[in-house]
C-alpha cells in the first residue's frame, strides 16, 4: 500500500497542472519548451548544514548544474561535500530532476520542488561506507538578471534533513 501511495504522490508531483481549458489566441496546447530569451542552463554553488553526522550538525558546500528542458522541469546534476570537522566527511554526487510550481514560479524561476536519487559516499576513521542518496528538496529561486539566490530545504536519506542557500549563473 505505501509504494502505492508513494508512486502516486511521485507521479502527480511531477506532471505538470492539468486543466480543461482552451488556449488563448497565439498559444499552443502542447508542452513547451522555455520562451526563447529565457536562459536554459544554469550552474551554482550551494552551502548548506546537514544531518550528515553522527551527533550534531556538519556543515559543507557543492556545485549545481541543470538544464531547463520544459518551462516547468529542469534536469542536472549536483556533487556536494560535508564534514562535521571532527571524523566524518560525506560526498554526495547525484543526478536531480526539479519541478518549478507553475503557479508561483516557472520558466526556471520561482517555487520549485527537487528530487535528488545517488550515491552518498561515507568517509569516517579511513574507512569508506557507501550508501545510496534520496532526497526531496523545496526552495524557491530569486532571479536578478543573470544570477540566481535560492534558498532550500531538503529531507532523505542518508542525511534526514538540510538547510542553505545556493547562487549562481543562468545562461
Amino acid at each position: 500500500m505505501n509504494k502505492i501511495v508513494c508512486s502516486m504522490l511521485l507521479i502527480f508531483l511531477f506532471l505538470p497542472p492539468l486543466a480543461a481549458q482552451e488556449p488563448a489566441a497565439g498559444e499552443s496546447a502542447e508542452l513547451s519548451s522555455p520562451a526563447a530569451g529565457i536562459p536554459k542552463m544554469s550552474a551554482g554553488l550551494l552551502l548548506e548544514a546537514n544531518a550528515n553526522t553522527r551527533e550534531g550538525v556538519s556543515f559543507g558546500g557543492g556545485l549545481r548544474f541543470d538544464y531547463l528542458v520544459l518551462d516547468f522541469l529542469a534536469v542536472g546534476t549536483q556533487v556536494s561535500v560535508s564534514s562535521d570537522f571532527a571524523e566524518l566527511v560525506t560526498l554526495e554526487p547525484s543526478a536531480l530532476v526539479r519541478w518549478y510550481v507553475p503557479v508561483l514560479g516557472g520558466d526556471g524561476k520561482g517555487l520549485f520542488v527537487q528530487g535528488n536519487l545517488g550515491a552518498s559516499l561515507i568517509f569516517e576513521e579511513g574507512e569508506l561506507t557507501p550508501a545510496i542518496l534520496g532526497g526531496l528538496a523545496a526552495g524557491y529561486r530569486f532571479v536578478f538578471g543573470s544570477w540566481f539566490v535560492e534558498p532550500f530545504g531538503r529531507g532523505g536519506y542518508p542525511f534526514l534533513w538540510g538547510a542553505g542557500v545556493s547562487a549562481g549563473l543562468r545562461f
